[in-house]
């Protein structure tokens, strides 16, 4: 049996889907902070930058419109309209109101809070919805509910660090010394608290024991934020985690269209994703723009941005919650070895 068949079992199909996670969450992690070293103008190392900043981040969340190109999934979206219609047209339209109306004011950077809260919980429960699928893939069981507390923990820690180190909250009280430099503490302490916690829990888990790729996920989702503590600027810190999620979700959505997807029976298929990529994601990078939106007539268009992210979240949430049948049949599809188990 060869290493690759000890840690992930010998279902190539499942090893190929980990090693393509593997590298999308390490690419960014070794590539982003890497560019710190060179000057600003090395233009292959900022192209690169660029191109992992585009798929990271615009590029994985406009890949959600291939649901809405599929009849299977728009007749699911018939049926549950408030989440797949009307939340995503308030989220858009009601954050691109906020900006018209209050610009730079205390609601907006309120608004900014809540929506980086919510983006980071997004991160998390990514990273938690693999390691469901390697926990029953390796280990012929569900993750634990501490397993989950972990990764929560994490995502946690990581936030409330960031008010200090990332600038989370810009505009508010939260980036204010004395209450980011005590949150940046307590964050440190919930993070150098979870390998004790992990060791617990591997300790009392024979299942875990005996897969090691059970742990290494469970070690990655945890060690998520880490970047937080010890990069010290913004770039560095925070799109080292944004376009690991980004590009694991792009894994993600490449499984589905390619395996659901059936052109002839008017099922889109992978080009229809990459359409989607191609033409919304654009959009999005435009609308998103920090150097856009310094200009104050464009700001209606940064919350144009965020507004249709949080949809994202929304559409993301409910088309993943591989405990519903719908998700279950439709999605769950693409991933045979989850059926295996």
């Amino acid at each position: 049996m060869t290493l690759r068949e000890q840690l992930l079992g010998r279902d190539e199909d499942f090893q190929h889907f980990v090693l393509f996670l593997a590298f999308a969450t390490a690419i960014p992690m070794l590539v982003i902070p890497a560019t710190r070293s060179f000057h600003p103008d090395a233009g292959s190392v900022l192209s690169i930058a660029g191109l992992l900043s585009f798929l990271g981040g615009p590029a994985h969340v406009s890949s959600t419109a291939w649901f809405y190109a599929d009849p299977v999934a728009r007749g699911h979206f018939r049926e549950h309209m408030v989440r797949y219609i009307w939340a995503p047209l308030v989220l858009t339209f009601g954050a691109t109101a906020m900006y018209v109306i209050w610009q730079e004011q205390a609601p907006t950077r309120w608004l900014n809070v809540v929506f980086t809260c919510w983006l980071l919980w997004h991160y998390q429960r990514q990273n938690w919805g693999i390691h469901s699928f390697v926990s029953r893939v390796t280990s012929g069981e569900p993750a634990s509910r501490t397993e989950e507390w972990i990764l929560r923990l994490a995502v946690f820690g990581g936030l409330i660090a960031g008010f200090k180190t990332v600038g989370f909250g810009g505009g508010t009280p939260l980036v204010e010394e004395y209450i980011a430099r005590p949150l940046f503490y307590l964050g440190a302490a919930i993070t150098m608290s979870l390998p004790l916690a992990i060791a617990w829990v591997w300790w009392r888990t024979p299942a875990m024991r005996a897969a090691p790729a059970r742990l290494g996920t469970l070690l990655v989702g945890a060690g998520f934020f880490i970047p937080t503590f010890v990069f010290g600027d913004t770039s560095s810190t925070f799109l080292t985690y944004a376009l690991a999620h980004g590009l694991q979700y792009l894994v993600f959505m490449s499984y589905v269209a390619a395996r659901t997807g059936h052109p002839a029976e008017g099922r889109p298929g992978i080009f229809t994703l990459i359409g989607c990529i191609l033409s919304v994601g654009v959009i999005l990078s435009v609308t998103g723009d920090y150097v856009l939106v310094r200009d104050i007539d464009a700001l209606p268009l940064y919350g144009f941005s965020i507004g249709l992210t949080m949809g994202h979240f929304v559409v993301d949430a409910g088309m993943w919650r591989l405990r519903d049948e719908f998700p279950r049949r439709y999605v769950g599809g693409a991933f045979p070895f989850l059926a295996k188990r």
